[in-house]
Formats: structure tokens, sequence, C-alpha cells
């Protein structure tokens, strides 16, 4: 499951105003402190917070592909009907089960990730819409 960040901007009441403070036995060498007087603090864009979102677009990714890429799909078919794919990978490690149910012009696909997150898609027959869940 994703938990979303809570991100806010630094809103600066003086953008760009900074205190620059020489630093002792180094010529034209100085420390830079900002002094811009934030009204609201933001967020410290750190590589934790890219490798965060950088998970999420991955999980997306794998949820809502029909083909996983580096997996093959393994299908179970019951009375002419796809009810399971299980997609590995070339380990032989399940990436992804997609599991089908059927029922009279509606087709619900429930797509599980191994680390448990999943996504259900349902198939309208008869209006050819798509619902995402």
């Amino acid at each position: 499951m994703y938990n979303r960040l809570d991100l806010k901007d630094r809103i600066p009441a003086y953008p760009g105003r900074i205190i620059l403070t020489p630093v002792s036995g180094q010529t034209n060498t100085y420390d830079m402190t900002l002094a811009d007087s934030p009204t609201q603090d933001g967020n410290k864009i750190t590589a934790a917070v890219f490798a965060h979102i950088e998970n999420a677009l991955v999980v997306q990714d794998a949820l809502l592909s029909d083909a996983i890429q580096g997996t093959t799909a393994h299908p179970t078919i019951v009375s002419r009907k796809v009810t399971q794919i299980v997609h590995k990978d070339s380990d032989a490690n399940t990436v992804r089960t997609d599991t089908f149910t059927y029922i009279d012009n509606l087709i619900t696909e429930v797509r599980t990730l191994s680390t448990g997150e999943t996504v259900t898609l349902k198939y309208h027959t008869d209006t050819l819409e798509t619902e995402v869940i």
C-alpha cells in the first residue's frame, strides 16, 4: 500500500535572502545561511523522498501494465475462460497474480503483486467500459 507523503513547499517571506559569514583563515571563503524568513518550512528533498516516489511508480507500473517486463505469463483456463494468470520472473518467482471472475456482462480482474498491493479492474462487456478500482 502506498503511503502518501505530505510534501510542502518552503514559502519564504524574502526569497533569495542569505547571510554570508567569512570563514576564519580562508580568503574569499564564506559560509552561506538562508535568511529568507519562511512563513512555511518545506520538506527537504532527499534521496529517501525520491526513492519513495520511485517505488510508488514501480508498483503502479507493475499493477497497471498488462505485460510485466522480465516475466512470463502462465494462464489457467477453465471452461474456455481465463480464470487466472500468474506472472513469473526468470527465477520462477511469482511477481503478480491476476484472478478473473465472470458474472453476466461483467468480468472482474483482481491483480495482486507478491508484495500485497492490489488493483481491481471491472470490464463491462455490454458497454465496453472499464473501471479501475
